[in-house]
């Protein structure tokens, strides 16, 4: 997108006004994070297991090595720095604090990209909202590496809006690269489909055809077959999900494939994303060795111990084809009405973005309101299963409510 919002003018008054509008949001919205995650606890003790981890590390026991743990080193040197900046000791008490802070900060990370790019007070409320909505994952486990992996997909997702116009370009990119770098050291997995996302991005836009072609279709290809990689060994039991992700994934080729942006890069382009990626890596590579872990430790920890993992530990949200069918169905219909070759919206090129960004969230508030007591829907293409009486199958049917609808729809923004 080559348009955002720059306040001139009396529009600074309207910004200020914004933006104490925002800050009592935001106010609400701690004081709601706090008490939702204080005045829970979930079956499993996620939160004590990885302070046990934190602390033991802390004792002088290296990662992977002498302290077991699926995260990379990136996780623990942010808790370490949380610790040290705050002065606060490793707790249950503050552990829950960097939780409601985290639940805040993301929400708000992503309603500050909303408003760079529409400069409207509304869906910047709406979309703050709906993040908050959806992180309500968060308070299930405390000092989870979620949070800082929700961190720093919303500080990639406010960075990016900083490119359009900027004069900058190798410097906002190769922050993007280091954000990247530091996701893939917390969670391998996600900081793949990350780097991924980040070379569809910029292969659109690079001005040789020929380029553009070879790059955009090696990454297409490797982001359709990615969720069916890390599957593989449960495909009879996760059919239904691969489907579910490889159709957001093609609804997102969709999007870069028939959009309109100025390809105007060279390949260079790539250097400063790709120097800022390596560069976290390696930083935090040496962190995790400096503190005594192996070379051998290290690589068991970021990649061996991820191959078939899936066999030892996976449950996969209970839904049918029916369910993500319709769901990729309604997704691929908000694309077709709002997208970029619609001349209706030529006028103003930032509406198709923002009509998506506010639908989405309204639709995952409205699935999840109904969820708890919607049985069926008259058409009977989606049956809704009431949660059994054990509370763990009762998660995994929630999880699964949200993810047939969460993923399409996020799909589209």
């Amino acid at each position: 997108m080559s348009w955002k919002w720059s306040p001139t003018g009396s529009a600074r008054v309207r910004v200020v006004c914004g933006a104490l509008v925002m800050l009592a949001l935001a106010l609400v919205l701690s004081l709601t994070a706090f008490y939702k995650v204080g005045t829970g606890f979930a079956i499993w003790d996620d939160v004590g297991c990885l302070m046990l981890t934190q602390k033991t590390f802390a004792a002088g026991h290296a990662l992977y090595d002498q302290t077991f743990t699926p995260y990379g080193p990136a996780y623990y040197a942010w808790e370490r720095l949380l610790h040290s900046a705050t002065r606060l000791p490793l707790s249950h008490d503050a552990t829950l604090l960097f939780t409601t802070a985290s639940w805040v900060a993301i929400s708000l990370l992503c309603a500050a990209y909303v408003a760079r790019m529409t400069g409207s007070l509304l869906l910047t409320a709406l979309t703050c909202l709906a993040v908050f909505d959806v992180l309500g994952v968060l308070k299930e486990g405390p000092g989870h590496p979620q949070e800082l992996c929700g961190l720093l997909l919303g500080g990639m997702l406010l960075t990016s809006s900083f490119l359009p116009g900027g004069g900058r370009k190798a410097i906002t990119l190769g922050g993007i690269g280091f954000l990247v770098g530091l996701l893939g050291m917390t969670k391998p997995n996600l900081g793949v489909f990350a780097a991924l996302a980040g070379w569809l991005t910029l292969s659109n836009l690079l001005a040789s055809r020929r380029s553009l072609k070879v790059l955009f279709g090696a990454g297409a290809a490797a982001a359709l077959v990615l969720p069916l990689a890390l599957m593989r060994h449960n495909l009879n039991a996760a059919g239904d999900y691969c489907l579910l992700e490889v159709g957001a994934v093609l609804l997102l080729l969709g999007q870069l494939a028939t959009s309109q942006p100025d390809r105007s890069l060279s390949l260079r382009t790539f250097t400063a994303p790709v120097a800022g990626c390596a560069a976290a890596a390696l930083l935090c590579a040496g962190y995790a060795l400096a503190s005594g872990t192996s070379v051998a430790g290290l690589l068991h920890g970021l990649f061996l111990q991820h191959v078939g993992f899936d066999r030892a530990f996976f449950i996969w949200p209970a839904f049918g084809v029916e369910e993500v069918l319709l769901s990729l169905g309604v997704a691929a219909a908000a694309f077709v009405v709002t997208g970029p070759g619609r001349g209706f919206w030529q006028t103003a090129p930032w509406v198709p973005t923002a009509v998506k960004i506010s639908v989405a969230p309204l639709t995952l508030l409205a699935a999840n309101w109904r969820a708890w007591d919607l049985t069926r829907l008259s058409s009977g293409a989606c049956r809704w299963s009431p949660p059994p009486d054990n509370s763990l199958s009762g998660n995994q049917d929630r999880l699964g409510r949200w993810c047939r609808v969460n993923l399409p729809c996020h799909s589209l923004c």
